[in-house]
This record gives structure tokens, C-alpha cells and sequence, in this order.
């Protein structure tokens, strides 16, 4: 897959268009996805809807989340997930 990149402060940030966190993306997409943040270092996501679950399986993709202090964290069954 590809999919529409547009830098938003030059050589920091880039929002990426055309993908829909919500369904399970292929290793492909994962792996276009993880340069676009090696190469731009912010990555953003427009107008997504995502809850909990979809969150954590998304991050899962890059690696192995760790758990927040428990003041942090969101309650519920994702100790990785932090309250912004």
C-alpha cells in the first residue's frame, strides 16, 4: 500500500493520508508507515476513530508497549496506554 504524505515543518512531521487505523494493516503498510517516522520523526493521523483496543494493537506493531506508573495509566486492561 501506498499512501499520500504531506510534511507539515519541513524536516519535522508529516501527516499521512489514506489509512484507516482502525482495521488491521498489513506488514506492507506497518513497514511504510514506521520509515515515514524514522524519516520524518512526528507522524500524524487525521480524523481516526480509535478506541482503547484499537490504540494498543496499533502500537503493538512497532514493539512490545511498556507500562505507565499507575497515576498514568488509562484504567481498565491497557497499563501502556497513557492519559493525555
Amino acid at each position: 500500500m501506498s499512501f499520500p504524505i504531506a510534511p507539515v515543518a519541513g524536516a519535522l512531521g508529516a501527516e499521512i493520508g489514506d489509512v484507516d487505523l482502525s482495521q488491521e494493516l498489513d506488514d506492507e503498510t506497518i513497514a511504510e508507515i514506521r520509515r515515514t517516522l524514522v524519516a520524518f520523526k512526528v507522524i500524524f493521523f487525521r480524523d481516526q476513530a480509535m478506541d482503547d483496543d484499537v490504540l494498543a494493537r496499533f502500537g503493538r506493531r512497532f514493539g512490545e508497549l511498556a507500562p505507565l506508573p499507575p497515576h498514568r495509566q488509562v484504567p481498565g486492561k491497557y497499563p501502556e496506554l497513557l492519559i493525555v
